[in-house]
């Protein structure tokens, strides 16, 4: 809890730092932003259980990459690797819970 708030306080100071600038979402589709990130979640929420951290993961970081068009297939994918791992290293290995880590049989 401590260190997402800390990351969200790092992020919010960065943000004002430069308040001349547009945020990246600002433009002629802020609607991809408002559906794709709040849906990746959700995804994310029904797909646990069923497929399994790694899978729910996956998919998470490729409904939320469609908020934004211009990002690369290689970025996405270097994203998703780095989430899964940090996701089964904090949520299962270091916390141990019962997550199924693949979908079940």
């Amino acid at each position: 809890c401590w260190v997402l708030l800390g990351l969200g306080v790092l992020i919010l100071a960065n943000g004002l730092r430069a308040p001349d600038e547009r945020p990246a979402f600002a433009g002629a589709r802020p609607w991809r932003a408002l559906v794709f990130v709040p849906g990746s979640l959700l995804v994310f929420a029904f797909a646990m259980d069923r497929l399994g951290a790694v899978i729910a993961t996956l998919l998470l970081v490729v409904v939320g990459s469609l908020a934004d068009r211009d990002l690369r297939p290689l970025e996405v994918a270097g994203a998703a690797v780095v989430l899964v791992i940090l996701t089964l290293a904090i949520f299962i290995w270091g916390l141990a819970l019962p997550i199924p880590v693949w979908p079940e049989r």
